[in-house]
């Protein structure tokens, strides 16, 4: 009889998951997507080669002229023909056709990773951000295929739907499992968690244009130590060699910093950061005039507009207070509605609105922002006007 799995989204997880991953493991890292049961479309050309070195380049001779899109290099082994062209579809298709897949259930910070086979996340546990593999980068559709997972696996579940299930499934059971990577086998529908990545993979498969030095950087590191300039550093998310993930790693004078989106070490440009715009934002290396309240020292714009980078007055009319507080003028204005830096003050607003004495009484506003009872009067505003021809109403003798 099979075992119908029902994953409850309204049980209560901590957001402290047990379970951590291991490069050593291969289940950390983008790198470490796994995939079996491929159906090889027919080749272009065949050909036996000495090494994978080889085998790219002789992609790369045919598909000068539109006859290979991508390669698969079955290994230095005994059979005839170890190096295929394919020429009529491409290699996301191939991919994508392959029956069983696998991968990471988290990266080395602990973020769930994105779901290859669904581009999606785990649909619980994944409080702490969503790890997504960028598919666009160099090494987005180098890959290696017909991997045998090694190990016994942990649990195994049938009549699992889609993939996202199974993600969700392994993933709702690493507090109380050592699981750090999920396989699924989109025909048989059976999700099967594992403790490790370990496995061991026949085909490589590498698109047109990839030399042989790009796919040893895709092909990934353990540690830093297999790692070499100009790309010492083993990243910790992606399993690849690159030149820096924090500041620390960039020793040249010139480029200090680190840019984390392209694993790069570039020039300070906060350096020459001045008022007033000295505050240098972290993430662009842009000078800006503020990230925080902290660094708007005018009294008149006490506050950090978090998207716009500069300070700004509190307020500028009573709209922008809360509803039991006006908005006061800090700098002397001719009208009454609005001005053009102010700060929000406790009392009551416009003269004759209905406001609430403390004392639970019902009363008015009067002109100086203060609730009174009905009946008393004080004049806060005096307008003269001067009728046009400058007359002031005086009468012929």
């Amino acid at each position: 009889m099979k075992i119908h799995i029902l994953i409850s989204l309204s049980v209560l997880y901590s957001s402290t998951w047990a379970q951590t991953c291991s490069s050593t493991n291969r289940d950390c890292s983008c790198k470490d997507v796994s995939y079996e049961i491929c159906h090889t479309p027919p080749a272009s050309q065949e050909q036996h080669v000495g090494s994978l070195e080889e085998c790219i380049q002789t992609c790369d001779l045919f598909g000068s002229f539109g006859q290979c899109n991508y390669l698969l290099y079955f290994g230095e082994s005994s059979m005839d023909e170890n190096c295929k062209l394919i020429s009529d579809s491409p290699l996301e298709q191939y991919l994508d056709a392959c029956r069983v897949v696998g991968q990471p259930l988290r990266d080395a910070y602990g973020d769930c990773m994105q779901g290859f086979a669904s581009d999606e996340c785990s649909l619980i546990g994944c409080t702490s951000g969503c790890h997504t593999c960028d598919v666009n980068d160099a090494c987005g559709l180098y890959a290696q295929t017909e991997c045998s997972k090694e190990g016994s696996p942990g649990e195994t579940s049938v009549n699992i739907p889609d993939y996202r299930t199974c993600l969700s499934l392994c993933t709702s059971q690493q507090q109380s499992n050592p699981f750090t990577y999920v396989v699924f086998d989109k025909e048989k529908q059976e999700c099967i968690c594992y403790p490790d990545g370990l496995r061991s993979c026949l085909i490589t498969a590498v698109p047109y244009g990839m030399t042989l030095s790009q796919v040893e950087h895709c092909d990934g590191c353990l540690e830093d130590a297999d790692c070499k300039p100009p790309t010492p550093v083993c990243s910790v998310l992606t399993g690849r060699c690159v030149e820096c993930e924090t500041n620390t790693d960039c020793t040249e004078a010139t480029k200090p910093i680190c840019n984390t989106n392209a694993n790069i070490c570039e020039a300070d440009q906060c350096s020459t950061c001045v008022a007033p715009t000295a505050t240098c934002d972290p993430i662009t290396g842009d000078c800006v005039e503020c990230l925080d309240d902290s660094d708007c020292s005018d009294p008149i714009k006490p506050i950090c507009d978090a998207v716009d980078q500069i300070c700004k007055p509190e307020c500028t009319k009573d709209a922008d207070c809360n509803t039991e507080d006006y908005c006061q003028c800090t700098i002397t204005e001719h009208s009454t509605d609005e001005c053009s830096a102010g700060k929000c003050t406790s009392g009551c607003r416009n003269v004759g609105d209905p406001c609430s004495i403390s004392t639970g009484v019902n009363g008015n506003c009067n002109g100086v922002h203060e609730c009174v009872q009905s009946g008393g009067s004080k004049m806060t505003k005096l307008t003269i006007v001067t009728p046009a021809g400058g007359m002031c109403g005086m009468s012929q003798l």
